[in-house]
């Protein structure tokens, strides 16, 4: 029986490397091994990916041998209030303090450090010292 691939990560999606600092789960023998997207190389096409007891891989999505899915529960919550579109893509929040809500239901506070425009992401730091580099939904 080959493994479910609901919520497999798309080319569309992994396109350009926007994934990169996200957190995923890969299916490996009908188990889940959560780990984080680390870099991505534009030659390839592929994104390498660190998983949480060690090991290392590089993924090139979809991947139907490997089914790789976003963990659920990473929308940044902008805390000073609503973001606009115009903001969220113009790298406007920069210095602007945020909660992250990750898939074990807990809220993460940090602040917004800086913007990659090639990317479109935005780097977090974490009031623990973690960073992630994530996209800012606009409400």
């Amino acid at each position: 029986e080959a493994p479910p691939s609901d919520g497999a990560i798309s080319a569309k999606e992994a396109a350009g490397g926007k994934l990169v600092g996200r957190l995923v789960e890969t299916n490996f023998g009908g188990d889940w091994f959560p780990g984080k997207l680390e870099s991505f190389d534009s030659r390839s096409l592929k994104y390498h990916v660190v998983y949480d007891d060690g090991d290392e891989a590089s993924i090139k999505f979809p991947d139907p041998e490997y089914p790789t899915r976003l963990k659920v529960g990473q929308t940044p919550t902008v805390s000073a209030g609503c973001v606009t579109a115009e903001d969220a893509a113009g790298g406007k929040l920069e210095g602007k303090s945020v909660e992250v809500l990750f898939a074990d239901e807990n809220w993460y506070p940090g602040q917004i450090t800086k913007y990659n425009k090639k990317k479109g992401l935005y780097t977090v730091v974490y009031d623990d010292g973690d960073r992630d580099e994530l996209a800012i939904p606009s409400a």
